[in-house]
């Protein structure tokens, strides 16, 4: 159910556009055009979106009328043993099938009715007919409401099916048969309304200290991998991944041998003739319950939990990219998972394959973290506690604008090589690279002609050639290298984040001839 930037009602047959407003303290829904950003969660769910509610438990409720529709086979008139993705099959004849699909509205329109809040206080005027098929109702009603849910009957006490309401409801003509069905609804709706403002509220900007327990275990290992106290030279740097406690220690903790030695222990099964798993799914189960055991000795249980592992935010991380392994390899319930072979199944369940796969997780994470760091450092968001979405839009919109400078960048230098040197393959915005180009003597006069409007006889002055590649690498060097700790004017130290990018990369004015630029120490 969508609950954001979509209309809700709020009386008088007026509507009013609702969207989500973020801060680092909590999450909300707001009306669009309120500029005071007051919290309306608790009045719009579960108030304002019943007619939704609604919906989704009637399509709950009542399979698609295609899928209804095509359980009613072509033939003679009764039912027959073979069964259909529902549970059910029926052969009608085409009549039949005809007088089967006005039912099959009748009955939606009657739980639709039922669900909707004149209910009670209006009569229910469509016709439906008084007598209906048992076989026919099973055919429409889903699994989940033919065999798993009870209705609970107030005036009786007793636990009834739906169908059996529905029955009863079409031949007594009294639609108050289905109270237990609306009773049914209003718990459900009050259960998902707590958890939906719940993660609503949940769904704040965490920026600041504080966050999920794996943000947590991110920031703390982003902090020792940039930590003064470690000797920062490049070689170091890529190497101080290794060097993090949930890489070398958390996977023994986590006794991660042991789980990929049962997880191989699990019996796969037969295979097809073309050498992939017959019943993968069930397969797939089997190795989730293994794992779940495993972590029952890992976390303990409800009833005797480990309060020591289960205090360990990093030993929770792990246990998490390990079930994201599982997830994406061997998939429940997911109908266009590729079937594996065997050899597959052995490849992903190699003690290898997980270990350095999972390990590959957390270096994804961890640099995504840091990236992330990176941005909101750079636009001095980073620890603050009064950020809000207006924020995050702007990140956006000036990480879009850098975008696609970086692909103008990118084309300027490609012109850059062929007015210069149309042979050269390496980085011509490299110094070096440049001097021996320009060294060659081979500059292209009509195509730097075309760029500037010069006559090809002028000749191409070296300083114009450098003032080429100046004007490209200071551009790129400010969208991809963040400059701070900058010396300020009275001797002291600053942040270059006051000045805009925009502002920077649209006014070089300044650039480097030839090494003659003493401040310029860099190798670009």
């Amino acid at each position: 159910m969508k609950v954001s930037k979509v209309k809700v009602s709020v009386g008088n047959n007026e509507k009013q556009m609702m969207t989500m407003f973020r801060n680092s303290n909590k999450g909300a829904l707001v009306y669009w055009d309120d500029k005071s950003r007051d919290d309306q969660t608790e009045r719009i769910i579960p108030g304002q979106k019943m007619e939704n509610f609604a919906l989704s438990i009637l399509n709950q409720t009542l399979v698609k009328k295609g899928v209804f529709l095509s359980m009613l086979r072509m033939g003679t008139s009764g039912k027959v043993a073979s069964k259909h993705a529902n549970g059910t099959e029926m052969r009608v004849t085409h009549k039949e099938k005809e007088k089967a699909g006005k039912a099959y509205e009748s009955i939606r329109a009657l739980l639709a009715f039922v669900l909707s809040s004149d209910f009670g206080s209006r009569e229910f005027k469509k016709n439906v007919p008084k007598e209906i098929e048992r076989s026919l109702l099973d055919c429409m009603i889903t699994k989940k409401f033919r065999e798993e849910i009870y209705l609970m009957d107030e005036k009786t006490g007793e636990k009834r099916r739906l169908t059996d309401l529905i029955l009863e409801a079409l031949s007594s003509g009294d639609v108050l048969i289905l109270t237990p069905y609306v009773k049914w609804r209003d718990d459900f709706v009050a259960l998902k309304s707590s958890f939906l403002r719940r993660s609503i509220h949940n769904n704040r900007i965490t920026v600041a200290n504080g966050g999920s327990k794996r943000m947590s275990v991110l920031e703390a290992w982003s902090e020792a991998l940039i930590s003064p106290e470690k000797d920062q030279t490049e070689k170091n740097k890529v190497q101080g991944f290794s060097k993090i406690n949930a890489i070398s220690e958390v996977p023994t903790r986590y006794n991660i041998d042991l789980l990929i030695k049962n997880l191989n222990k699990v019996e796969m099964g037969e295979f097809k003739d073309n050498g992939t798993l017959k019943r993968g799914h069930e397969f797939h189960k089997r190795l989730k319950v293994c794992l779940q055991t495993h972590q029952k000795t890992i976390f303990g249980t409800r009833d005797n939990p480990n309060l020591t592992n289960r205090g360990d935010n990093e030993l929770y991380c792990y246990n998490l990219e390990v079930v994201k392994y599982l997830n994406h390899f061997f998939p429940i319930n997911v109908p266009s998972a590729k079937r594996l072979t065997k050899d597959r199944i052995l490849y992903y369940l190699n003690e290898k394959t997980m270990k350095r796969t999972i390990e590959a997780q957390l270096h994804n994470a961890l640099r995504a973290n840091l990236i992330r760091n990176g941005k909101l450092r750079w636009h001095d968001l980073l620890g603050r506690d009064d950020i809000t979405n207006k924020d995050l839009i702007t990140l956006k919109m000036d990480e879009g604008f850098l975008l696609s400078i970086i692909d103008a960048c990118a084309f300027a230098g490609n012109n850059v090589r062929n007015i210069i040197d149309r042979y050269q393959t390496g980085d011509i915005i490299y110094k070096d690279i440049l001097k021996k180009s320009i060294e060659k003597g081979v500059s292209d006069g009509p195509l730097f002609g075309l760029f500037f409007n010069i006559e090809d006889s002028q000749p191409i002055l070296t300083k114009d050639l450098w003032a080429l590649r100046g004007a490209v690498q200071k551009i790129r060097n400010d969208i991809f290298h963040y400059m701070f700790n900058l010396p300020n004017n009275d001797g002291g130290m600053h942040d270059d984040r006051s000045a805009t990018k925009v502002k920077t990369i649209l006014n070089v004015t300044e650039f480097e001839y030839d090494g003659d630029n003493k401040t310029d120490k860099s190798s670009r």
